[in-house]
């Protein structure tokens, strides 16, 4: 309590297929408090936006993907990764029905002149994966595309005037199957073995194991 810590704040992502029905039992069937533990959950959109916080101690459990986590590790912020979820979970580059696009290779050499407009949670495993991508496949960000920061709830519109968007499932399953609004040119599998974590402040383990 004299470093704040609790109520214990969790911050998860709702819209994080597997992640979201853990966090979501753990917070409705109150597995922490009847552990002990005085807690809230705060819910985010993606892992980059629960990191601000979490990076300030203003939240102590963190949940997120690949990019957001090795980010805290990168800035030297204290982690502890206490569990590995929805492993592998399906991020994609999807396009409207009546896209020309068949594939990610289409996407050399942009459009009329200008790069594609790629809708992307930027600092998330959407970008991180897009990344390696268009490496691997010698699209040129900047060049043949431009990346659009949107948030999940804005890729599911596939609003016009973006010609694809980059989101990681279960909004991938809303455009594709359930409102089939889009079709997949591109899927994460070939480039990187995904892993959302959930992770905790050091100085919680080192202080209160």
């Amino acid at each position: 309590k004299d470093k704040g810590w609790l109520p214990l704040t969790v911050g998860w992502q709702p819209p994080f297929a597997g992640q979201n029905t853990v966090m979501a039992v753990i917070n409705t069937q109150g597995l922490l408090t009847k552990r002990g533990l005085d807690n809230k959950f705060q819910a985010f959109t993606t892992g980059a936006a629960m990191n601000e916080v979490y990076t300030s101690g203003r939240v102590q459990v963190g949940s997120a993907g690949n990019f957001p986590l090795n980010s805290l590790i990168d800035k030297g912020i204290p982690t502890k990764v206490v569990a590995a979820i929805a492993p592998n979970l399906r991020h994609e580059i999807i396009v409207p029905l009546d896209s020309p696009l068949k594939k990610i290779t289409d996407l050399k050499g942009g459009k009329n002149g200008e790069p594609y407009v790629i809708g992307i949670p930027t600092g998330t495993s959407s970008e991180f994966y897009f990344q390696m991508a268009t490496a691997a496949n010698g699209v040129v960000i900047g060049q043949d595309v431009t990346l659009k920061n949107m948030p999940p709830a804005e890729l599911a519109l596939m609003p016009k005037g973006i010609d694809a968007v980059v989101p990681w499932d279960y909004t991938n399953s809303l455009i594709i199957d359930e409102r089939k609004s889009g079709r997949p040119i591109d899927v994460s599998y070939p480039y990187n073995i995904y892993q959302g974590s959930v992770y905790v402040r050091a100085e919680l383990v080192e202080n209160v194991p």
